[in-house]
């Protein structure tokens, strides 16, 4: 991971290259903003930036040893610890990000822009709460201890750093104290999730969620040569989902959600449960997909009920056709009702629940909120 990788953020990678150059990184960094806004990415970069041994002005040389391991995430110099779920036949206290470390390379090296979600499925435990233990700071306060391998620094990279708990306080004296040519990169979603005691020892960096053009940027990279405007729309910013809206179908969704409110509404079980089969037979990506896409259809489609403008709404010409076909029986308390009912499932699917047993429930709740009021 370079810098050059990662669409726009210019302002965020001279900084950091300045910092480097001019020798005044601060040795303990919290890197925050929305998921799938590149923080991972951003800070594998520096990492990468900070081992390399004929560094540019744009960045990594990207041809010297150094680059050679840190591009393919094994130099043994950048450490990373995450939340870790179970193991079979291992106590959930000894579990560190050290037996999950091939299954992190292989998704770094496919992309650096995952969700917690996504980490937890490539963990094999969705349903469960990761942490990161006692064990793990453990083990950070030992492999920052040692000397370095290369001549460089020692990188220690924390994502997802919430989910340190007050476990957190036991790294306090290396962020005070830290070990000559030590690093500390620290990563959450924002600072009120972490300890206090933690953030008032880190200098903050905010990385901002990525726009519409940064994201064409990145995927036209990849190879897509024509991104639909709906991934913009559906992915907001987060780099994760417009990536997994190239790799599902969203075309159809928008007649997906029509047919849903139908069958609803129609509140007959020849409908019903036809179509409840239909969505529970997409795959697990493509059910949250499509939870996620109705999620913010709505909420467009809310903004459109305040406004009366079609301007103002982030959705394509098709789906504003499909906006006008609801508006005659959705007022704004029942869209907010969908909503609401849209957001648990998808926390519901992550738990394991059934899915032809969800969405069935679900239509027949729809048809129930969609029930004309008494006058």
């Amino acid at each position: 991971m370079r810098f050059a990788d990662i669409p726009g953020k210019q302002e965020l990678k001279t900084q950091f290259i300045n910092l480097v150059n001019n020798d005044k990184l601060p040795h303990a960094m919290l890197f925050v903003g929305p998921e799938g806004s590149g923080k991972l990415a951003m800070a594998i970069a520096l990492a990468n930036y900070l081992q390399c041994q004929d560094k540019q002005p744009e960045g990594l040389c990207g041809n010297c040893s150094a680059c050679a391991k840190s591009l393919k995430y094994i130099h043994p110099d950048i450490h990373f610890a995450f939340p870790c779920g179970k193991i079979e036949k291992k106590k959930r206290e000894d579990v560190i990000s050290a037996d999950f470390l091939k299954t992190w390379r292989q998704h770094l090296i496919k992309t650096p822009y995952l969700s917690l979600q996504d980490w937890k499925e490539a963990m094999g435990d969705a349903s469960s709460v990761p942490n990161i233990n006692v064990k793990e700071c453990k083990d950070i306060l030992r492999k920052l201890g040692l000397q370095t391998f290369e001549d460089g620094y020692k990188v220690q990279i924390i994502w997802q750093a919430q989910f340190l708990g007050k476990d957190g306080n036991r790294l306090l004296k290396l962020i005070e104290e830290p070990t000559p040519d030590t690093i500390l990169i620290v990563i959450a979603e924002n600072e009120g999730m972490l300890l206090n005691t933690i953030v008032s020892r880190c200098q903050i960096f905010k990385v901002k969620k990525f726009n519409d053009a940064e994201i064409k940027e990145y995927l036209n990279a990849q190879g897509t040569a024509v991104v639909p405007e709906q991934t913009y729309f559906l992915a907001n910013g987060d780099m994760g989902k417009a990536i997994k809206c190239q790799n599902e179908s969203i075309a159809e969704f928008s007649d997906m959600v029509l047919n849903w409110m139908r069958a609803a509404w129609q509140k007959h079980p020849d409908t019903i449960l036809p179509f409840s089969d239909q969505l529970a037979g997409l795959s697990r990506d493509q059910r949250n997909q499509f939870l996620e896409y109705t999620i913010h259809f709505f909420r467009q489609y809310l903004i459109y009920l305040y406004t009366k403008d079609h301007s103002k709404i982030r959705l394509s010409d098709k789906e504003k056709d499909v906006v006008l076909k609801l508006v005659n029986f959705i007022d704004m308390d029942k869209a907010r009702q969908l909503l609401i009912l849209v957001e648990k499932g998808i926390f519901l699917l992550n738990r394991n629940i059934s899915a032809k047993i969800m969405f069935t429930n679900y239509t027949i709740e729809i048809g129930s909120i969609l029930k004309p009021t008494a006058a």
